[in-house]
């Protein structure tokens, strides 16, 4: 399942989706079917040339990322829950971890290849002790592959206890998944995003970077989908927190 929904996610990626129809619009020009290969290319570099001009990716991601908002800075940290998934998010973990210096420090996320292993359990745990985070304080998950599985098997790992303050670190966009998957899983936890896509003022800024501007977009695209599908599969008990 996992192998498949990797494959799937990588064809319907906005930057490999526009690629892919470009190249079988291109393909068929050169059959009887040219007239259908150039209207499939024209939609292909018209998709294309939207994304690069308009910021789809911040209208799309403002109503997902203003549903999990930080409500303030917490007197007090048990712990803090880092998802993998980028360097934005080890960043602002180990940021945090020294702004609470008696809370655990915790890494989730095992490898998201599809073949092998990519280290990036190992090469969490090296970045936060590079950035000053005492090696006592971190606890590394290496086995989940699915945002479900960070926090269900955290949880197992670390025990948390009711009353007790734990922050979840990671980006914006990714924020009202992994705190409904927390509350299903009967986790209170307080959200503290990495980055976001668009801007918590709700101002739009022009990128002008199709590469950006298609990574960000499928980022978008996939909690979209990711919401309806866990949502279905019980693994939240609502679209957003």
């Amino acid at each position: 399942m996992f192998a498949a929904t990797k494959l799937v996610e990588l064809v319907l990626q906005p930057g490999n989706f526009i690629v892919l129809l470009f190249a079988t619009g291109t393909a068929l020009c050169w059959t009887k079917y040219f007239r259908v290969g150039r209207i499939i290319a024209t939609i292909a570099a018209a998709i294309a040339v939207a994304i690069l001009l308009m910021p789809v990716d911040q209208w799309l991601a403002h109503p997902i990322e203003s549903s999990a908002v930080p409500t303030g800075n917490p007197a007090h940290v048990d712990g803090i829950v880092i998802l993998g998934g980028n360097m934005a998010n080890l960043v602002e973990g180990a940021t945090v971890a020294h702004r609470y210096p008696n809370a655990t420090v915790t890494y989730t996320g095992g490898s998201v290849y599809l073949f092998g292993e990519d280290g990036a359990a190992d090469y969490a745990a090296h970045t936060l002790y590079g950035l000053g985070v005492s090696r006592r304080r971190v606890v590394i998950e290496r086995q989940s592959q699915t945002t479900y599985e960070n926090l269900l098997f955290s949880k197992h790992l670390l025990s948390p206890k009711k009353g007790q303050v734990w922050l979840l670190v990671t980006s914006a966009i990714h924020m009202p998944r992994a705190l409904a998957v927390a509350r299903r899983l009967d986790w209170q936890m307080t959200p503290w995003p990495s980055e976001n896509i668009a801007d918590a003022s709700n101002q739009v800024y022009w990128l002008f970077s199709f590469v950006k501007a298609a990574y960000n977009l499928g980022s978008v695209l996939h909690e979209y989908e990711a919401l309806v599908a866990y949502r279905l599969e019980d693994k939240t008990d609502r679209m957003f927190p």
